[in-house]
């Protein structure tokens, strides 16, 4: 998988370092990142850095983009089948908020190395486990996030141990 996730990144690289637009593309909204449903669409959020750092899980959406989470960002990058890259999930702060409100702007906590699973719903739902923060996470068609669970760490343990999700 992380072979795949470094294959992906050159090859999104060499495309955006070819193309006349700076990476992570334009700021206007997509036209449709979550094809099928009724939901209001979602805004596209471009990356400061189109940088992989440590890209850790990938999951699959309905549309053709590919999910990255990257734990060393704390954030959840969008790779579009063209090779631009967006901010999913995360703010880039490490920590833990933003149940309720914008995915993008919500801050994670990813371990270093993090194993942490990551899967999306027929819906559109992406569900994913924030392991930094022992919690199992949603962020909803319309880019909302939540928590679904939060996971007590074993006695005598400082951290849960999470790291699939199906």
């Amino acid at each position: 998988i992380v072979a795949f996730v470094l294959a992906a990144s050159v090859a999104s690289y060499v495309i955006l370092s070819r193309s006349p637009a700076p990476p992570g593309g334009s700021a206007s909204p997509s036209t449709s990142l979550r094809e099928g449903t009724s939901a209001p669409k979602k805004a596209f959020v471009p990356t400061h850095s189109s940088d992989l750092i440590l890209p850790t899980t990938l999951a699959s959406e309905h549309n053709g983009d590919i999910l990255i989470l990257d734990s060393s960002r704390d954030q959840i990058l969008q790779l579009s089948p063209k090779g631009a890259f967006s901010i999913f999930a995360g703010s880039g702060r490490k920590g833990f908020s933003g149940d309720g409100g914008p995915a993008v702007d919500a801050e994670l906590n990813f371990r270093y190395f993090s194993s942490a699973g990551m899967a999306v719903a027929p819906n559109g739902t992406v569900y994913f486990i924030d392991d930094g923060n022992c919690r199992i996470r949603v962020i909803n068609a319309q880019g909302i996030i939540g928590t679904i669970a939060k996971v007590p760490s074993p006695p005598g343990a400082s951290t849960c141990v999470l790291n699939g999700l199906a």
